[in-house]
């Protein structure tokens, strides 16, 4: 069953709530399933660009419109507003090609994923996140 959660989380829940993902990777790795480890870590990486998108439009006070983008477009906006370097950029949108090889990949055999995979995943939200941290502390300098 799907559970939507509502789109208006305050700032201690949506921190909570990260923390948590960060702890069912973990669980998931524990138990050497690679699997569900890799679409946790990979959902937390494309929440923290998302993330950054957003912030990034609300330092340049750019309306944001309320359509899903895919991940390259995501990508390329960080990368044309100066938050994300070519390098980077590249690697993310190698790792939207990866993901969607890896879970094709996994239908047919569930040892398709592994902990590379896992850790790559769980390397790039860590740097979105860095990066939407950066973004955050913009805004608020900004303000006063």
């Amino acid at each position: 069953m799907l559970v939507k959660r509502r789109t208006t989380l305050t700032q201690a829940e949506k921190q909570r709530g990260f923390t948590r993902a960060f702890t069912v990777v973990g669980v998931h790795q524990q138990a050497q399933s690679w699997l569900a480890a890799y679409v946790v870590a990979f959902s937390i990486f494309e929440d923290r660009i998302t993330a950054a998108v957003h912030l990034s439009h609300e330092l340049a006070g750019v309306a944001i419109t309320g359509r899903s983008l895919a991940l390259y477009k995501r990508v390329a906006r960080l990368e044309t507003s100066g938050w994300l370097d070519a390098e980077t950029a590249a690697d993310w949108r190698a790792a939207g090609d990866e993901r969607n090889e890896v879970i094709h990949a996994a239908m047919w055999a569930a040892d398709a994923v592994d902990a590379e995979h896992v850790t790559r995943a769980l390397r790039r939200a860590r740097k979105a996140d860095a990066i939407t941290r950066r973004l955050t502390k913009a805004i608020k300098d900004k303000r006063t």
